[in-house]
């Protein structure tokens, strides 16, 4: 029946998923049934890959099929590399896809923690996981399989690191500052309160910016090493499957061996 479909985690990554078009039990109830009504019509059971399908198609239109065989493996290990992390750090993967729609190529979705120090540190390195990631597989790969490089799909996360290290000096006042601006003194309306200080004192902010993420970069690396095995057998995992559940990703990590369904194989044209 569909409660062994929908899950008490599934539910969770579908209310994840859908949080900014469904903010209520009657919409996700709704949604839940106009599902099985189109599983009824297609004839195809109605399991979690349906459900989460259908949930992408709502909020980010249709998957785009990706041809090119090198970006797909890129995209795995980047994706892969945020979700090793996020599991090393203590943040439960909820769901990790490579498929392609709207303005993203892929994501890893996990449960969100941003109250410490450590906890923005531990969100700089799963930042710069999914670079440090691919340059990892290019490193493991011959020139003949991997040919043009890194590409420029981590461009949010640098940004996002980047913000987040600026965020970490200079709003919070963690690490050796404690100057911390207040916003009121912002010269124009969403400006920067730093903005006030002297050429010195920027010049500090943006050192103390740049040591935080050379030395979290580092330790991306450091970790991304130690996991290497984890890391490879989820990215063989999503080239294959395309997409994965919180709970096979999790065992994936954790035992180091990929997961493949035989329907893969027997069905190519899957969407």
């Amino acid at each position: 029946g569909l409660g062994n479909v929908l899950t008490e985690r599934t539910a969770k990554t579908l209310s994840y998923m859908t949080y900014e078009n469904m903010r209520s039990y009657a919409e996700m109830e709704s949604f839940i049934e106009e599902s099985i009504s189109e599983a009824v019509y297609m004839d195809v059971d109605v399991t979690a890959k349906f459900l989460f399908n259908r949930a992408h198609n709502v909020n980010d239109g249709v998957a785009r099929k990706e041809e090119n065989i090198e970006k797909l493996v890129s995209t795995a290990y980047h994706e892969a590399g945020h979700a090793v992390l996020q599991r090393y750090f203590g943040r439960k993967n909820e769901y990790v896809t490579i498929v392609s729609r709207g303005n993203y190529g892929g994501y890893a979705m996990a449960d969100s923690k941003l109250y410490t120090e450590q906890d923005f540190l531990n969100q700089i390195c799963i930042s710069f996981a999914g670079r440090v990631a691919e340059m990892m597989c290019q490193r493991d790969f011959s020139e003949s399989k991997i040919k043009n490089g890194i590409n420029i799909g981590a461009n949010a996360d640098l940004q996002t690191a980047s913000q987040m290290a600026y965020e970490y000096v200079c709003r919070y006042g963690f690490g050796e500052n404690l100057l911390v601006v207040p916003k009121r003194f912002a010269r124009q309306n969403g400006g920067y309160p730093e903005d006030v200080l002297s050429e010195r004192d920027k010049e500090i902010i943006w050192e103390r910016v740049r040591q935080v993420l050379n030395k979290q970069w580092e330790i991306t690396r450091e970790l991304l090493q130690e996991e290497w095995n984890s890391l490879n057998a989820l990215a063989i995992s999503l080239v294959i499957m395309k997409e994965l559940d919180g709970e096979k990703v999790e065992t994936i990590i954790s035992s180091g061996e990929p997961y493949v369904e035989e329907s893969c194989f027997i069905n190519e044209n899957r969407d």
